[in-house]
């Protein structure tokens, strides 16, 4: 979706103040501005589908998002959370012809897109961009080895907990319930199964035992930690 002209001034600040795009040249980012779209999601709206033909790299704007790979047998193989900053997606970048996973709004989002051709020629041009961009992939790395050491390590409940944990450290928010941080988004039992890498029933009874225990809150699909 073409920029209205009327906001393209927004938009153009936005990017340039990214973390990732503020060590372009002047001439890099008036190609990124020349070449950039927006769109916004609503709640529960795909971005884009596994599968399809990838051709964009996204900055999410606003709102979040959740990240879901499926395998043949169409089960949950991967599940992760995007937040407002983050670019993606990042695997695959110079090789992938389709996306490797589903990008799905779990509150209305905004996103900024520029076409994947010209930033992987942003990647090769400019060494700080690259740097700043494995920067965030490594991190990302960092992040599904954590997750797995978690799943080997811990009881279902411990592993329910420690992960909501993680979420709330990473994408802290200071709105509170008592002493209680939310965590900005909705999560389901059905996505915090995935996201844990166990089943349904047994997340449902880890957070069953967990508000029991006056560990976290759960309303309204809405985590307090």
């Amino acid at each position: 979706m073409m920029i209205d002209p009327r906001n393209k001034g927004n938009y153009e600040r936005h990017i340039a103040h990214t973390h990732e795009c503020k060590v372009l040249s002047k001439l890099e980012l008036a190609e990124v501005f020349n070449s950039m779209q927006g769109k916004k999601v609503r709640k529960g709206q795909h971005l884009f589908e596994q599968y399809e033909k990838r051709y964009y790299t996204f900055f999410l704007k606003e709102g979040f998002l959740k990240a879901e790979s499926v395998d043949i047998y169409h089960d949950s193989s991967f599940m992760t959370f995007i937040c407002p900053d983050m670019v993606f997606p990042l695997r695959g970048t110079q090789t992938d012809t389709s996306y490797y996973y589903t990008a799905t709004a779990l509150t209305d989002a905004e996103v900024v897109y520029i076409p994947r051709k010209l930033f992987n020629k942003l990647l090769c041009s400019n060494n700080k961009f690259q740097s700043r961009i494995l920067k965030q992939f490594d991190e990302a790395v960092k992040e599904n080895e954590t997750f797995l050491q978690i799943r080997t390590s811990s009881t279902a409940k411990d592993q329910v907990e420690q992960n909501l944990g993680l979420i709330n450290e990473w994408f802290l928010d200071n709105s509170r319930i008592d002493d209680e941080c939310q965590i900005p988004f909705p999560i389901t039992i059905s996505d915090l199964a995935k996201f844990c890498g166990l089943n349904r029933k047994t997340t449902s009874a880890a957070v069953k035992g967990l508000v029991d225990d006056g560990k976290i809150l759960y309303k309204d699909k809405y985590f307090f930690v």
